[in-house]
């Protein structure tokens, strides 16, 4: 059996899973379901929401793109499950490519910090909840193989395309990945491919494909694994949460009931909390209902598994002290925080992201001090900082990651952002008066 390139019209094998003669990865298209329904305490997650909470605290989002000499995009190939992928498993993570302008190490890791890796990252696996998602970069380092020092530039002057194709296994949904070009959140890396790995993409492979001026070829693979975790919906009907005491009752103990593999949102009445709730045992998503969820106390969050909190349309109206103090990653929603001494405080661990909230009336409005964290997002969109002695204090971050406040609106406070990191700031579409 044979069949023909999708691409160029070559011969080729029956399950090739790509061309030798054009490089081009083989799909055929393959329309994706939507997560099945159930009744009762588990659910299918609203995907819209939990892709964009996971985005937030599994991995990053990509800002503007600038490319400095980057390589031609290759169109992407069409999304869809291709043919198996026997003649992948030789593709490596990482290579030497020896040319006359030298010899150049090319390595493929995930989201890194600020080193430099010297060899590649083959694979990564994600608990992702189900009808969500988890989003999080391939990145391309390329480096002198003499010295190890950077050598992107030198090595992109030398290219005449790049191509990124997931190519699922198993009938599995394919991964989304945009074509590969610099970006600024990471500023070591030579090239970056967005990844968006849904909750039914199972296995599937991350080819990259760099065409050189001279006619060579250099083909790279990674391996990402989703793994579905289900959702658990908890409502005021189904258990007590009227006082602060219920609610810590239920919290403890759906630790202890639901491990990893579970997502927990926990669906609040509106009422006002008088007092604060310990969230350090694992992960969870509070829902509350409009500015009617009200806490009085602080949030504390401390999450030694990974697993990303989320909080949604809730208000914290304190009377000095911290309204939400995380040592874990931690994305608020719509949430509105007034009344505290420091507001949002990110410490040694945690990574807060914030989205559409309002910070009013606090003497610090958010406050970064972390060197270190298991998920990260260098975006504030939509946020408004009124009335605050300092709106934002950036002390450390991880990794140096450069901060953006897109739409953000900052009126009346004391001091706007002060940035004590090495970190750069961009406020370019914020509004200050």
């Amino acid at each position: 059996m044979s069949k023909e390139c999708i691409n160029c019209g070559a011969e080729l094998p029956d399950g090739a899973a790509f061309c030798p003669h054009c490089e081009t990865v083989q799909r055929d298209k393959l329309p994706m379901s939507a997560p099945p329904r159930r009744r009762g305490r588990i659910f299918a997650v609203l995907g819209g929401v939990l892709a964009l909470a996971l985005a937030f605290g599994g991995g990053y989002f990509l800002g503007r793109a600038s490319s400095p000499g980057a390589p031609a995009a290759e169109s992407p190939a069409p999304a869809g499950t291709p043919a198996p992928t026997e003649g992948f498993e030789d593709i490596p993570a990482d290579t030497v490519y020896s040319c006359e302008e030298g010899d150049f190490r090319l390595v493929l890791a995930f989201n890194t910090g600020s080193d430099m890796p010297l060899a590649g990252e083959r694979e990564r696996s994600d608990l992702v909840a189900e009808g969500g998602s988890v989003g999080y970069p391939s990145l391309l380092f390329v480096l002198d193989n003499s010295t190890l020092e950077p050598a992107g530039e030198r090595f992109l002057a030398l290219t005449e395309s790049c191509s990124v194709s997931s190519v699922p296994r198993d009938g599995a949904a394919a991964v989304s990945c945009n074509q590969p070009q610099y970006m600024e959140d990471f500023p070591g890396a030579a090239l970056a491919s967005r990844l968006d790995v849904s909750w039914d993409s199972g296995v599937n492979d991350i080819v990259w494909i760099i065409r050189m001026t001279n006619g060579d070829v250099i083909r790279l693979r990674q391996t990402v694994r989703a793994e579905v975790q289900p959702a658990v919906h908890i409502y005021p009907e189904d258990e007590a949460m009227d006082t602060i005491e219920e609610l810590q009752a239920l919290v403890y103990r759906l630790a202890d009931e639901y491990g990893e593999e579970a997502s927990v949102y926990i669906h609040l009445p509106a009422v006002t909390y008088s007092g604060g709730l310990d969230l350090t045992r694992r992960g969870y998503t509070l829902v509350g209902s409009g500015s009617g969820t009200v806490f009085t106390g602080t949030l504390r969050f401390v999450s030694n598994t990974g697993q990303p909190s989320c909080l949604y349309d809730l208000t914290l109206a304190g009377d000095g002290g911290t309204g939400l103090d995380s040592a874990g990653t931690v994305n608020a929603f719509g949430c509105t925080f007034t009344g505290w001494d420091t507001a949002v405080y990110s410490g040694n661990g945690g990574w807060v992201g914030l989205s559409g909230c309002t910070l009013r009336d606090n003497g610090r409005g958010f406050v970064f001090d972390s060197e270190f964290s298991n998920g990260s997002s260098a975006y504030y969109s939509d946020c408004s900082f009124e009335n605050n002695a300092t709106a934002v204090l950036i002390e450390r971050v991880p990794g140096n990651m450069p901060l953006r406040f897109p739409s953000c609106r900052f009126v009346n406070n004391g001091e706007d952002i002060v940035n004590n990191s090495p970190s750069t700031i961009n406020t370019d579409t914020a509004a200050f008066a």
